[in-house]
């Protein structure tokens, strides 16, 4: 069993296969939208692709309820 030394928070992207969910993924701490764009480039031809969940922990700000 593996461990992160990063808090457990709920996911904050998708991964998608032809259009269908198959998983969770937690994004990079630093610049996490060129991550996105930069895997979605690399394998939508693959039909893999990663889309942001709107209501992660990443998304908020301290003092803003999520």
């Amino acid at each position: 069993m593996s461990s992160s030394n990063r808090t457990a928070i709920p996911c904050e992207a998708a991964v998608y296969r032809n259009d269908h969910p198959v998983g969770p993924m937690r994004l990079p701490m630093k610049d996490p939208a060129a991550f996105i764009k930069e895997f979605n480039r690399l394998y939508r031809e693959a039909g893999i692709v990663i889309e942001p969940i709107e209501h992660s922990a990443a998304n908020c700000s301290p003092g803003k309820k999520c």
